[in-house]
């Protein structure tokens, strides 16, 4: 919650420095990786990340953006939900092959 605060302020600056600009701030929410399915969840544990299943199913990090964009009246697009509905598919991938 503390790197939270930290970004909340940082996106409030961007969207006040946007309203002084007369422009519109738009967010865009990618879900990582290990939110979408748990292909990469080794990759995590070799970077001694402490990972928990639980990751999969949650949608916090969305929340709070939703919560601050509404509050801020900022357009947000949260691709958790797409991301979700093809999660078969691999969307992020590690290394490219030749």
């Amino acid at each position: 919650m503390k790197s939270w605060e930290k970004a909340k302020q940082l996106l409030a600056d961007i969207h006040d420095l946007c309203n002084s600009l007369h422009s519109q701030m738009m967010v865009v929410i990618f879900p990582g990786s290990i939110q979408v399915n748990d292909s990469h969840f080794e990759f995590y544990k070799k970077l001694t990340f402490n990972l928990d299943g639980r990751t999969l199913e949650s949608t916090k990090p969305q929340r709070l953006l939703m919560d601050f964009c509404a509050g801020r009246n900022i357009a947000c697009l949260d691709l958790l939900p797409a991301f979700k509905a093809r999660k078969e598919e691999e969307f992020y991938k590690t290394k490219t092959t030749t």
